[in-house]
């Protein structure tokens, strides 16, 4: 069953962070030789619109060609009249966490099946490389994006003394950070290197820095309110509520009672392989309801 994957606004989808998500995603499907194309005059049996970036191309082309349209919901926008217009006409949605998928059903109400399928990383990219953990703390994503609590966790290293290192864009606060764009490659010395990585978005539908990161082996504490935290517990992870207070100087304690090889070993059951047999069986779900 050959899938077509709309990808047409690769630059939108940077940004809002799911190009990684989908380029995953095929690298799973060429392991697999699973058939898929990004060419819309090409032969293909299911369409998949990502998010509501390329949901009006995805509307006319079913309307077109007649074949069934997925939704692959990564970050709703119920202020967009364009993902409304694609959850109204497709024939079944793909989200990512739970957390997520009561998210479009409060904001949408759709009466189509909704396929929750767990986001995976390439774990041939993301190594544990045994190195010796550095006295700092690392976020990785947008400073722009409040839900992200950025600001929140910033101020509580500066109050705690913590040295914080940041892969991301937006503006820092003074005297306080490290940041610069990594690199993949970067990104993995960081990883390994780091003392804790931390996710406290006040909402966030998934989080793959933080597989990527355990996967390198590195402690995480991670928001609650967040899609991978529904995989996670206390035994793999430091686990916390963002609205409640907490220390992060606490967490680093806690950290140093993590073994990395079981950090490592839980993360790579998430991988690309798995995440595309998933993926693939939740197309097949929705396309022979």
């Amino acid at each position: 069953m050959p899938v077509l994957i709309l990808k047409d606004s690769d630059d939108i989808a940077k940004k809002s962070g799911f190009n990684s998500a989908i380029i995953t995603l095929c690298e799973g499907f060429d392991e697999l030789n699973y058939a898929y194309t990004f060419d819309i005059n090409s032969n293909f049996d299911v369409i998949i619109a990502n998010d509501y970036y390329n949901g009006n191309k995805g509307v006319e082309l079913k309307r077109k060609t007649g074949k069934p349209l997925i939704a692959s919901i990564h970050l709703s926008h119920p202020d967009m009249e364009k993902e409304k217009t694609l959850i109204d006409n497709c024939n079944g949605i793909i989200t990512y966490s739970n957390i997520h998928a009561n998210c479009i059903v409060d904001c949408y109400r759709p009466n189509i099946p909704i396929k929750i399928v767990t986001l995976g990383i390439n774990t041939n990219k993301w190594s544990y490389q045994t190195k010796v953990r550095e006295s700092f703390v690392l976020f990785v994503g947008r400073l722009d994006v409040p839900a992200k609590a950025f600001s929140l966790f910033a101020t509580k290293c500066l109050n705690e003394n913590i040295k914080l290192k940041v892969a991301g864009n937006g503006v820092l606060l003074e005297n306080i950070i490290e940041r610069k764009y990594m690199n993949n490659v970067e990104l993995e010395e960081a990883y390994n290197t780091a003392q804790l990585h931390v996710l406290p978005s006040f909402f966030e539908p998934f989080g793959l820095v933080t597989l990527e990161a355990m996967a390198c082996g590195c402690p995480v504490a991670v928001s609650k309110n967040s899609g991978v935290a529904e995989l996670l517990n206390n035994k793999i992870a430091i686990l916390f509520d963002p609205y409640q207070p907490f220390s992060v100087k606490e967490f680093i304690g806690e950290a140093k009672h993590f073994d990395s090889n079981e950090i490592r070993d839980f993360a790579i059951q998430f991988n690309h392989i798995n995440y595309a047999k998933s993926f693939i069986t939740a197309v097949n779900e929705i396309v022979n309801i």
